[in-house]
């Protein structure tokens, strides 16, 4: 990870009352094939990010992914926000530059319009112009992925 910078937000900043009042708010469950699941707060989720080059606050997906403790035998990520979910190969999400999760700038967080309050982009899988506001992932086996498309697929008939 990234060190943080004198300007990154410290405990009497700004973003550290956002994080406060977005715990209230927000959180991101992760469970399944990781050794720490856990529903993480948006406090924890500041805690994990660093100020980027480009001025946005985010963390990568790897990152995240180490953060829980993602299992080897993790072969599918199924994430989803509010109304949508995908399916992404374990591989893509660790190994695609750019994979990211996005909590704003060093001066504001992101509105729900932008995709906040935290967005997830993975390039080739998201699509920019419909920002997608993550809320879960569960890592799966192929074996889990296989049961869980055709129990999804059984109950869109």
């Amino acid at each position: 990870m990234s060190e943080q910078s004198a300007d990154w937000p410290s405990s009497e900043s700004w973003y550290s009352a956002t994080a406060r009042f977005m715990d209230v708010e927000y959180s991101l469950t992760v469970l399944g094939c990781v050794d720490a699941p856990d529903t993480l707060r948006y406090s924890g989720l500041v805690d994990l990010a660093t100020l980027r080059s480009d001025g946005t606050v985010g963390l990568s997906f790897r990152d995240l992914l180490a953060a829980v403790r993602l299992d080897v035998s993790a072969a599918v990520l199924v994430v989803a926000d509010h109304r949508r979910s995908f399916a992404v190969p374990v591989c893509d999400a660790l190994e695609v530059e750019g994979a990211k999760l996005t909590l704003g700038t060093s001066r504001s967080a992101l509105r729900r319009a932008e995709g906040g309050p935290v967005r997830l982009d993975i390039p080739g899988w998201t699509d920019p112009s419909e920002p997608f506001a993550i809320e879960s992932i569960e890592a799966m086996t192929f074996t889990e992925f296989l049961r869980y498309s055709s129990l999804a697929s059984t109950e869109r008939t």
